[in-house]
């Protein structure tokens, strides 16, 4: 579903008539795979999602529990035979926002065998967890009692037991954008040695069980792959698909938007690409001569899935190039809308901070965020100090690429420099580690004035422009041309009316995390610089991360002195947040464009947390512990912000709208 983690459970077509049985539903908890107490009579409930209430089949509803402590648990699912001929706990047909109480509790898991068609029904959704519950006898409910699956309701042998993703119905009838976000959940693919599953609930990058990779024959072979592919610079028409292979050999991508046919074919020019360098290998820590790789697809339709795979060229040229031939593994991608386009369902933004250290933390976090999405997000920003401690070529491969395989090889990642990142850089030679692996749009093709620097740009998401900001080294030192191109750029978006603005940089003006924004003099430089200038052409968002902790400010405007000034002169803070019925801060802005208030987070606590007093004044919320960021930018122009720890569990949820002062 929209915030569903992986969940599924074992269901099915009802194969008997509807009308003369009873309904049967069961619940399921994504965390941990309990069934039945999963739901709780008697509490409320805001419906999610639904699918699937059509007469005689299956249905299905995402339900959030509202309120606080026990009571609210996220992205439970539950799933109901006959759903709509009879009532299913207690529920009739449901639509998204309507608030619910379930009169009867399911009480034990279904098994339903394959011969009733649910391979059909529902895809790859199905999942393993009812099975593996009732081989271990028992399910374990949410007030710790067991609730024995009687003999019978074993499953048969023959029963489907496939891992579980996604779940939509063919009676939908989706817009095209909608219909290739499904697609994409639907067929996400197998990667790399992909380690995320720690059970049957945890979300897991699985080929379709349908689908096998077939390609061009151009595509037949690859040296050995040292970093897997990366997605750079999205937009609505193109991808840029970097890696790096041991040895030589020009890069070969095949693509095209059916997996068993991806029989487009670009190959590198043998001129500025590829570059070969000799690098470390952190496997076995020997110096390797290598190609790094860089593709660009252009030519490409917006919000539309791709199917890709990267090879070699080899020493011959194959006589059959009409030739398809399987490969081993292959991945997808889906471009953008077209810029100040608007979309009918959420976009999706992973933000996340300080990751640099790539190890259990980190993964944590990284593995959290995914089964909490179900791995359906469609870009990534990572807000700097991506490779602890010096930024140096193996600690980007060992600490960022090789933790975010899967992530990099379907979702582009977007980045801004950190201090971590810059200590092995020339930031105004624009040379290094940092710029030599990362390819981010200052060409101006994903959207935005181009800046012609690798350092700070800007790209559009549909009515999203996005800027990034280098607030470590540029930023600090007052560089002209990043002002100069700063100011054109937001005066060109805000002219050009995106519902939204956002920047994104490494170090916050405002913190109390392990970054104290009263001492630090790079914080005060963002106050003086960078934040007059966001308010001035109506910036929405400045995210940051450096303070390893997670901190959401009120709505502000014009507080560029130290903390104390939120004392001295209260108006600073422009508008404050206050609890919707369901416990989630809430805000309306007033007004949108210049000097409407812009509201500022920090997400730095992606692989590590390090303290802080966390008693800024202008923060609604502030919490030290592991986590990263999830934005939904909704279609009716309100944008939740939600704080994933890394157990799965939103700390901090909050919801800013602007659809009064749009529709003005």
């Amino acid at each position: 579903g929209e915030r569903a983690r992986g969940a599924a459970v074992t269901a099915a077509r009802a194969s008997h008539d509807p009308g003369n049985a009873p309904a049967k539903c069961v619940c399921a908890r994504p965390r941990d795979g309990q069934l039945g107490g999963a739901c709780t009579g008697g509490v409320t409930y805001r419906v999610a999602r639904t699918w699937g209430q059509q007469e005689g089949d299956t249905g299905a509803m995402l339900i959030h529990g509202i309120g606080s402590g026990r009571n609210r648990r996220r992205s439970v699912l539950l799933v109901c035979l006959s759903f709509a001929t009879v009532l299913c706990c207690g529920v009739a047909l449901a639509q998204q926002n309507d608030v619910i109480q379930l009169a009867e509790v399911p009480s034990q898991g279904l098994r339903v065998p394959a011969s009733t068609g649910a391979a059909e029904f529902y895809g790859s959704l199905l999942n393993s967890v009812a099975v593996a519950n009732a081989s271990a006898g028992s399910n374990e409910t949410t007030t710790g009692r067991k609730e024995v699956i009687p003999e019978e309701e074993e499953p048969s042998p023959d029963a489907i037991v496939l891992p579980g993703t996604w779940m939509d119905t063919a009676e939908s009838k989706p817009s095209k954008q909608h219909a290739q976000r499904l697609a994409r959940k639907d067929n996400l693919q197998a990667g790399i040695d992909t380690k995320i599953v720690k059970n049957p609930l945890d979300f897991l990058y699985k080929d379709n069980a349908q689908k096998n990779g077939m390609a061009d024959s151009a595509c037949d072979r690859s040296g050995r792959i040292i970093m897997a592919p990366y997605l750079q610079s999205g937009a609505s028409n193109r991808m840029i698909i970097r890696w790096r292979t041991e040895g030589q050999g020009k890069g070969v991508v095949c693509y095209g938007s059916d997996p068993e046919a991806m029989t487009e074919v670009l190959t590198e020019d043998g001129l500025q690409w590829p570059k070969y360098v000799s690098r470390k290998d952190v496997e076995s820590w020997d110096t390797l001569e290598v190609a790094e790789h860089y593709i660009e697809v252009t030519g490409l339709d917006p919000n539309t899935q791709y199917y890709y795979t990267v090879a070699t060229t080899g020493p011959k040229a194959m006589a059959d190039s009409d030739r398809l031939v399987p490969v081993p593994k292959y991945y997808s991608f889906t471009t953008f809308p077209e810029p100040k386009s608007k979309v009918d369902t959420p976009i999706r933004v992973w933000a996340i901070g300080d990751s640099g250290w790539g190890d259990h933390k980190a993964v944590r976090v990284r593995d959290a965020f995914a089964n909490f999405t179900g791995g359906d997000w469609d870009l990534s920003l990572g807000l700097g100090d991506l490779a602890y401690l010096r930024g140096k070529d193996w600690e980007y491969q060992k600490r960022f690429f090789n933790y975010l395989t899967e992530q990099n090889a379907r979702v582009p990642m977007f980045t801004t420099p950190g201090n971590h990142d810059a200590f092995t850089c020339d930031m105004d030679a624009q040379t290094g580690p940092y710029f030599e692996l990362f390819s981010n749009p200052g060409d101006g093709k994903s959207g935005g004035l181009a800046s012609n620097h690798k350092s700070y740009y800007s790209f559009d998401y549909g009515p999203i422009h996005f800027v990034s900001v280098d607030s470590h080294h540029l930023g600090l030192h007052d560089d002209p041309d990043l002002y100069a191109w700063l100011e054109k750029d937001l005066a060109a978006a805000q002219e050009a009316n995106y519902d939204w603005i956002i920047a994104y940089q490494h170090q916050p003006p405002y913190s109390k995390g392990s970054h104290d924004s009263d001492e630090q003099y790079e914080c005060y430089k963002l106050r003086t610089n960078l934040v007059p200038m966001y308010e001035k052409y109506g910036v929405d968002l400045v995210l940051a991360g450096h303070s390893h902790s997670h901190e959401r400010s009120h709505l502000l405007q014009g507080h560029y002195g130290s903390s104390g000034e939120i004392h001295s002169n209260p108006s600073v803070i422009k508008q404050k947040w206050s609890k919707s019925s369901e416990g989630i801060d809430t805000l309306e802005k007033d007004s949108c464009g210049p000097n409407s208030g812009t509201l500022y987070l920090v997400s730095g606590s992606g692989g590590k947390t390090s303290g802080g007093s966390l008693d800024h004044p202008a923060m609604q919320n502030s919490q030290n512990v592991l986590g990263s960021v999830l934005l939904e930018f909704n279609p009716d122009a309100s944008l939740s912000v939600l704080f994933v720890d890394s157990h799965g569990e939103v700390l901090d949820e909050a919801k800013l709208s602007k659809a009064w002062c749009l529709a003005k």
